[in-house]
């Protein structure tokens, strides 16, 4: 069913309380805060990623660094525009079929000059897998790339493509920041969508095991 968007800011309000309840009630392990881009002064040229199915802890826990976020023009990703415009982050709008050319240079842009989350596989798939267009954007700007990995030991899985994960009350919740790394330049596409997937599950299969 879809949501008229003119309902999406009573839904984020409730969202995000719900969520607030889920984080007070719950024990919050973060390690890894020291590779934090406002940490380590990384301002600039430097982009986040966390596979799209495990962005709900970070984008609740990180809200305070303020990163850029590329979000799709898809009707479902109002919801989640509205959402992380609710928490303070701003967006880049754009997706591989809709303004394509123009997303990928706001995109560009935006690494140069501020620190930009993404989650690689999204946002339509497959799941936990890196896009060779976003590879090819990593290629071009040479980025810093700092990989989360997030779960919760008591959660709900959507049925969904990236099989969602929504964290429960009175859980464990990890958040693991790997170390900071850049991509060889001569690398192909190829190599560097492998290369950066087993990073990003490096990160994701420790928060897994600490719930």
């Amino acid at each position: 069913m879809k949501i008229k968007f003119k309902n999406h800011r009573i839904i984020v309000r409730i969202l995000y309380l719900l969520i607030k309840f889920i984080f007070y009630s719950s024990r919050i392990n973060i390690i890894g805060k020291k590779y934090l881009p406002e940490k380590s002064r990384l301002r600039k040229n430097s982009i986040i990623l966390v596979w799209h199915g495990n962005m709900l802890i970070p984008i609740y826990a990180l809200r305070k660094g303020r990163y850029s976020l590329l979000v799709g023009l898809h009707s479902d990703a109002e919801l989640l525009n509205t959402f992380t415009s609710f928490l303070g982050y701003p967006s880049i709008r754009g997706s591989s079929n809709k303004r394509p050319i123009g997303a990928i240079l706001d995109l560009v842009k935006e690494i140069r000059k501020n620190v930009v989350a993404i989650t690689p596989d999204g946002p339509r798939g497959p799941r936990r897998e890196i896009k060779m267009g976003t590879a090819k954007i990593i290629k071009k700007v040479n980025p810093v790339i700092i990989p989360i990995g997030s779960s919760s030991s008591k959660k709900v899985v959507l049925r969904t493509w990236d099989k969602f994960e929504f964290p429960l009350p009175f859980s464990t919740i990890s958040i693991i920041i790997g170390k900071p790394f850049r991509i060889k330049n001569e690398d192909s596409p190829e190599k560097i969508c492998k290369f950066i997937k087993s990073k990003i599950n490096e990160v994701q299969h420790h928060a897994e095991k600490l719930c």
